[in-house]
């Protein structure tokens, strides 16, 4: 079946490339998504059909020239910042296009410059015309497709010390189960400056509402010390506290009070489990500070006393870890990830890990 690449852009300025590329992408045996062909075959909003075309996509293809683009009402983000966005965070490979010579406005320079910043799973490349850049397509699209196959990771010859919860005094204030995943560079590591601790502070909160671990308006507490930057984001109505700690030596951590069920316990579900570890690791990708080739990964509960399993009829739970009282179950890392892998293949890589966190549990769901 042949891989569907979305081709983003504006018009304004790129018309040609994009009526160019086209047809090349079809030669190549892709499937090309594009927004003038899809709306006029789907009765939907422009966003909507936008954000689709991003979601049915294998790879993103994005040419950037001078123009921004018109803001849409609501997010007021051009459509393809947003098609960028959500491209990046579910973690498609992304190939990015950017036209030699340009003089953009603040807007599509600030954009360009975020683009250009992130690091993992994005293949960049510069053209002069449609000519140029269809002369280097086929091997760009070729690396990215690549990355699609499953992340191969090697064995952790070195131990690894994981700053888990109950040993990181100042972390974590509230209460319940609380999952933790844990993403360290393998191999020498230059620190942090401390001197940029402050400006980590908006680009963790940034992250963290991208990807969906605090919300928009979520109050949201600082803490910096000589170790690193926390973001921690309160407990507000049935919003768990979460937080972030990025460490001196570029250890990013990420964890989530789990909603409890009308008291009970917390319903322990392997699918939606690994759906917040790839988040949490597409996060630690987005924040572009860990600065190695590959990277090892730690995930665990605090505390699986109220840890439960739905009883037949779904009116209830068990919680067959109870008897544990406190205890934390933890998978220490044992495998080295290539970096590149973390946003690209974060699916695929939570659900081997959070497997083999209910291995270590007990419990297979």
């Amino acid at each position: 079946m042949a891989l569907k690449v979305m081709l983003s852009s504006v018009r304004r300025g790129l018309a040609d490339v994009r009526d160019s590329v086209a047809p090349v992408l079809k030669i190549l045996r892709y499937d090309v998504i594009r927004f003038e062909t899809v709306v006029t075959t789907t009765p939907a909003p422009p966003r909507a059909i936008c954000v689709e075309m991003v979601e049915t996509s294998d790879i993103y293809l994005l040419i950037l020239g001078d123009e921004y683009g018109d803001p849409m009402p609501g997010t007021d983000l051009a459509p393809t910042e947003e098609e960028w966005t959500i491209a990046r965070n579910q973690g498609k490979p992304i190939v990015v296009f950017t036209k030699a010579d340009i003089h953009p406005g603040p807007r599509q320079a600030a954009f360009i410059k975020r683009v250009e910043d992130y690091e993992t799973g994005v293949w960049r490349h510069s053209f002069t015309d449609a000519g140029d850049l269809i002369s280097q397509l086929e091997a760009a699209l070729a690396a990215a497709a690549d990355a699609l196959r499953p992340a191969a990771p090697s064995l952790l010859t070195t131990p690894v010390s994981v700053p888990w919860l109950e040993t990181a005094r100042g972390t974590y204030t509230g209460a319940g189960t609380v999952l933790e995943t844990h993403v360290l560079p393998v191999g020498p590591t230059t620190p942090l400056p401390a001197a940029s601790f402050g400006d980590l502070q908006r680009t963790i909160a940034s992250a963290a509402q991208e990807h969906g671990a605090f919300e928009l308006g979520q109050a949201i507490d600082f803490s910096i010390n000589e170790t690193g930057v926390i973001a921690r984001a309160r407990r507000e109505g049935r919003r768990p506290e979460s937080g972030i700690h990025v460490g001196r030596y570029r250890i990013v951590s990420v964890w989530e009070s789990l909603p409890s069920s009308h008291m009970l316990g917390v319903v322990l579900d392997e699918a939606q489990i690994g759906h917040r570890v790839a988040r949490d690791l597409r996060i630690a990708a987005g924040l572009g500070l860990l600065e190695a080739e590959r990277v090892t990964i730690a995930v665990g509960f605090n505390d699986v006393s109220m840890l439960g399993i739905p009883t037949e009829f779904g009116n209830g739970m068990t919680l067959p870890f109870a008897a544990a009282g406190g205890r934390p179950v933890h998978l220490e890392p044992t495998d080295a990830w290539p970096l590149r892998a973390l946003a690209v293949g974060a699916d695929e890589i939570a659900r081997e890990v959070v497997a083999r966190l209910m291995l270590r549990l007990g419990r297979r769901t």
